[in-house]
Parts: structure tokens; sequence; C-alpha cells
């Protein structure tokens, strides 16, 4: 576990070293708050689990913009902190899968969680993700390999809700800026798959021991807010825990134990 007194001291660090996998942040700290450092961390292009801790319910708004995974309440309760730990170390799982296509150049393997979208024109299908991939294969093929967290617009077009920041009625803007076509018709389907998709999320990661309400998500444009191994009580393989935490009292005493193969920085 790594500790970090301050938001700019991660960020330092975050500069030089980005194998950070899990991200637990006070909101409330210095000249930089959590919620600007979890900001500052997905424009740099971080995509580890963010989990707040806080003593108040007032950001978790705010939260679904940096896709957090979950609000911790002060005083943290240590099974529920552990439960979110499984939650985002399933998340991290999901996150891993890969596309496997077959292109000119051999088998290359892409990510899930860096996919924006993807197109068809005639009988080719272009998956956009850190670079374009173009091959023959029918859509519908890849509508059941890539499952849940990907929606089908019309004939022609299949798009990541987790990377949608907003919907308009011709376009839809990608987390990064990106904004292709829309086709036509695919503006309310597209919009009630993102709300479901959302209310789902709020219901998984309304945070523990707030009563208040989780804003839904209303208007014409739409943002997302945006498989368990129980490693933080068994253990686990394959993946390397790091965990973040800029503040005071995130962790419960007595219950700092972490996995010998997880790193994590508080």
């Amino acid at each position: 576990m790594d500790v970090f007194p301050s938001a700019e001291r991660f960020l330092t660090r975050y500069g030089r070293r980005r194998d950070v996998d899990i991200l637990l942040l006070d909101v409330e700290m210095g000249s930089m708050d959590g919620v600007a450092l979890a900001k500052a961390v997905r424009k740099a292009g971080g995509t580890m689990q963010i989990v707040f801790v806080t003593g108040y319910s007032d950001f978790i708004a705010e939260g679904y913009d940096v896709e957090a995974l979950n609000y911790l309440m002060k005083p943290v309760d240590a099974a529920k902190l552990f439960d979110v730990l499984d939650k985002a170390v399933a998340r991290m799982r999901r996150d891993s899968r890969c596309l496997d296509l077959q292109c000119a150049e051999g088998l290359m393997r892409i990510p899930l969680a860096d996919i924006r979208y993807l197109d068809v024109r005639r009988n080719y299908v272009t998956v956009h993700a850190d670079r374009d991939y173009t091959v023959k294969r029918p859509l519908g093929e890849f509508e059941a390999e890539l499952g849940d967290g990907f929606c089908r617009v019309g004939r022609a077009m299949i798009v990541n809700l987790r990377r949608i920041r907003c919907v308009g009625r011709s376009s839809v803007q990608s987390t990064d800026g990106t904004t292709p076509p829309l086709p036509r018709g695919a503006y309310e389907p597209l919009n009630r798959a993102i709300i479901d998709q959302t209310r789902l999320r709020m219901a998984g990661s309304r945070p523990a021991g707030c009563r208040k309400a989780v804003p839904g998500w209303t208007g014409q444009s739409a943002k997302e807010g945006h498989d368990v191994v129980p490693w933080a009580r068994q253990g686990r393989q394959g993946h390397r825990g790091i965990s973040a935490r800029a503040g005071r009292h995130a962790l419960p005493r007595g219950r700092e134990h972490v996995p010998s193969d997880a790193h994590v920085a508080a």
C-alpha cells in the first residue's frame, strides 16, 4: 500500500508510474480535492477503478462524471470496504477482456475497454479503438461477442456505452472527444440504453450509509455515469491491485491487510 498525503503528491508519482488499478480517494483534502484529482486522472487517460471515501453525500453526482465505482461513507465499515474491493476486481477482470481480430498484420487483441464504437460499410466492419481496425465480418458476430456494455444502434453501428460522454440527435460524443454520427432513429434507443445502464450502476454503487437519493438521468443529453474474485479475503491470481488514497481515515483500523501480491497506495 502506498500512502499519499496530498493529491498533488499522487499526481507527481502518477506522472512517472501509471501502474495503478484501484484509487481510494478522500473527497476533502488540501488545495486539490478528490473529485478534482479524479478528473485530472481521467483526463490523463487513467482507467483505474475509483472509490471515493467521504462523510458527505453532496459529491455523489460528480462521481459519475469520472465513472467512480462507488462511494464509501465515513466511518468506513470493513465489510463494505472489502465488498467494494471485490467489485473493483470484478470490474478489472471484465475490462481486461479482449476482442480478437484477424487482421492483415496478424492476430490483434483489443481490450474491450479501449473500444469506442464499431461501424460497418458494405461488408467491412471497422473497430474504433486506440486505432482503427477493419475486418470483413458480419456486425452481428461482434454484437454477440462484445456482450453487456455495448449497444447496437441501427443496422450499422455498435457503441460502447461506457465510452459515451453525451448523446445528440445526430451524433454521439465519446470520452476522447470524437463525435461519430448516429444512424437515423438511433437517439431514443441509445438514450434509453444509457439510462438503463446508469440506473443499474447507481443501484449497485449507492454509497453505504447514505440515504440521499442519487440523481437520475433526464434531458436531451445522456452522460455515462460513467466474475467476482474475493481477493480481499482469499487472495487472487493474475492481477496486481494498486489502491491509492489521499487523505485520512479511509481504511478501518485493524483491517489494513491486503494480499501479498497487491501493491496498495493510500
